[in-house]
């Protein structure tokens, strides 16, 4: 008994759990005629990213505009799941809205040949591990904004 109140004191001490950062991004493309809100809840341990939680909402008064964000978001994602693994996702639409929620679980997630596939990968992914900094810097890149 003693012996598994000590290991839970360590692992209490030590910082092992997962820790997250949160990236908020709001996009009004007026060209295109959609808004985008999005939140990116990113777990990591130490400077590796564990796993992602994303939450978007496309929002436009546009039926067409939400039929090819809904059927395009499906084919992107079902991609990424083909190709990489560690995603699942759910995709609800209504009349001018589009919700996605998007889990990436990266301890499974095939980063060797996300890299050969996606050249700017490389600037993420450091000794086949998804780093906090270079994924923090990928969502800001796109124009979110990280606590």
């Amino acid at each position: 008994m003693k012996k598994i109140i000590l290991i839970l004191v360590l692992l209490l001490l030590c910082g092992c759990k997962s820790k997250y950062i949160i990236c908020n991004i709001k996009i009004d493309n007026n060209n295109l005629n959609y808004n985008l809100e999005g939140k990116y809840k990113i777990h990591y341990k130490k400077t590796q990213v564990t796993k992602i939680e994303k939450e978007e909402i496309y929002s436009s008064d546009d039926p067409d505009v939400i039929k090819y964000l809904d059927e395009s978001k499906d084919i992107e994602l079902s991609s990424l799941k083909e190709k990489y693994n560690g995603y699942t996702f759910e995709i609800k639409s209504d009349r001018k809205n589009v919700k996605i929620k998007t889990n990436i679980d990266v301890k499974v997630l095939d980063l060797k040949q996300m890299v050969k596939d996606e050249y700017l990968s490389k600037y993420y992914v450091n000794k086949n591990k998804l780093t906090l900094g270079g994924i923090k810097l990928f969502y800001e890149s796109r124009g979110a904004e990280c606590e």
